[in-house]
């Protein structure tokens, strides 16, 4: 194992363990070597003179025996399954990507082909696409809510909820996503966390621009170590002392619980949650006319969501078995007072809650230099809304009464196989997947929603490949358009609800 760009290096025990010094604070990368393994180096590690940094480095069996070894560090990272359109950020393009304040979906708004979106949203629109049709893990379990004061229906905010110093490296696939990532037309986020120290105790505290963060991580045994974080807001006092008309607060935490069981299997525990508030600064003394109308349209937002899930990963002779079970909820309500007069009765008068249930299981393994993943999973997701709002309607106020209640089962199943011919040169990856839910007749047969892909790459020489894929993708109807009901109470687009298929083409 030797320091990148060094002459500083160790060798590891029986066990794979194995201790550098003598490095310089800073961010470093490893360039590790092992016979019968493929050479790797990792992502960006941040080394301090008051942490040591717990490395665990996944190395892949090679099948060839090579007369030379040459090491290379390329952003867009070929894996099998992902060889068209993935990029790997590590956690230095973070921190130091100008005006992003450690927020990672404000560092993918730089990337080429993501569009633009206002200073105070965070949307991730990728080609064209729309904010609700990304999806993220935290490794591998889904977590449906990125950021603060989310829009629900779909992942935007103003202010993201992963706090960055958990962050090892984030895969951002931008299409030709492999065939165990679903419901997502336009873009994935494979977020990698870090583990805690296995030698001692470390404390973090960090003040940004918008919040200030305490982290702690340690070892709790020999064979398990946790890092956790929680964050607060300080807006509400800069909004309040420069006379915004809105008050926004924020809260969350962050959790992983890592325990290797013994040489072949490990258990993670990982979880994630926020607390919001927006409330209105009625105390502003002679409001101008524009503080006036925001005060007079701002309802009064309380939302709070969570995750927490856990991973068991076995490993066995060129493959491994993971099982991720999780529960992830969002709890959003919006009230309003007519002139913000709390003696009156509230003109707008929303709750909304949103739960899913989750099992996935995936196999992975190599024969005859192939390597094949299949994947399967269950959820079941549970929707509620209550809605009492004053509308104006022919010049008449109308009490507008809405309740509703959707259970939805969902399963899918997925295989893949990948492989390299031509002396390496040529990758090619084949995929397919299948998805439904109980919701109606259009949605419950999996093979309506038959998702095919294949993706290749050529390399031409050391520097220059070519890459081509080409698939169909599936997502599932937001919640609200699919639990919308009438005043009967009736389903209103239950006979019309379809998953929105997606063909995409890559070349470059």
């Amino acid at each position: 194992i030797v320091v990148a760009e060094t002459n500083k290096g160790s060798t590891s025990d029986l066990d794979g363990n194995f201790i550098i010094t003598g490095i310089k604070p800073g961010y470093v990368k490893l360039n590790v070597f092992f016979i019968g393994y493929k050479p790797i180096t990792t992502e960006d590690i941040l080394v301090s003179n008051n942490n040591i940094p717990y490395v665990e480095i996944q190395m892949e069996q090679n099948q060839q025996q090579l007369q030379e070894v040459v090491i290379t560090n390329d952003p867009f990272k070929k894996g099998l399954e992902s060889i068209v359109s993935m990029q790997s950020i590590g956690i230095k393009e973070i921190e130091s990507n100008p005006g992003s304040n450690r927020d990672i979906s404000r560092v993918i708004q730089s990337f080429p082909g993501v569009g633009s979106t206002p200073a105070f949203r965070n949307d991730v629109i990728i080609r064209g696409g729309g904010p609700s049709e990304n999806r993220f893990f935290l490794d591998g379990v889904e977590i449906p809510v990125l950021n603060h004061f989310s829009t629900q229906g779909a992942s935007g905010g103003p202010v993201g909820i992963i706090n960055a110093d958990f962050i090892r490296k984030v895969n951002f696939y931008s299409s030709a996503f492999p065939a165990d990532k679903y419901n997502a037309l336009s873009g994935i986020l494979d977020f990698k966390l870090k583990d805690g120290s296995r030698e001692k105790t470390n404390l973090q505290f960090t003040l940004g621009a918008s919040e200030t963060a305490l982290t702690l991580d340690g070892p709790i045994s020999k064979k398990t170590s946790y890092i956790f974080s929680v964050r607060r807001s300080y807006l509400q006092f800069l909004f309040s002392a420069i006379g915004l008309p809105f008050l926004p607060t924020y809260n969350d935490y962050q959790l992983k619980v890592k325990t290797n069981i013994n040489k072949r299997s490990s258990f993670e525990l990982i979880s994630l949650g926020s607390l919001d508030h927006l409330s209105l600064n009625t105390g502003i003394e002679n409001p101008d006319a524009s503080q006036e109308y925001i005060l007079s349209q701002i309802p009064v937002n309380n939302q709070w969501s969570y995750t927490i899930g856990g991973v068991y990963r076995n490993y066995f002779d060129k493959g491994s078995h993971t099982f991720v079970i999780s529960r992830n909820m969002l709890n959003n309500q919006l009230y309003k007072y007519p002139n913000n007069d709390k003696t009156q009765p509230k003109s707008l008068d929303y709750i909304s809650t949103e739960a899913e249930n989750k099992f996935r299981y995936e196999l992975t393994f190599r024969k005859s230099n192939i390597k094949y993943r299949f994947s399967s999973n269950l959820e079941y997701a549970d929707y509620t809304n209550q809605t009492l709002q004053q509308l104006f309607l022919d010049d008449s106020l109308i009490n507008f009464q809405y309740k509703t209640n959707l259970n939805v089962f969902k399963y899918g199943l997925s295989g893949q196989a990948s492989k390299r011919f031509l002396k390496r040169r040529l990758m090619v990856s084949l995929g397919i997947r299948f998805d439904g839910n109980n919701y109606n007749s259009n949605t419950a047969n999996p093979l309506s929603q038959t998702s095919p892909r294949v993706s290749a790459s050529y390399a031409l020489n050391d520097k220059t490949a070519i890459n081509a894929g080409v698939g169909r993708y599936f997502q599932q109807a937001a919640y609200t358009t699919m639990g919308f009901r009438n005043n009967a109470g009736q389903l209103v687009n239950a006979g019309s609800v379809k998953y929105i298929g997606l063909n995409q083409y890559n070349l470059g």
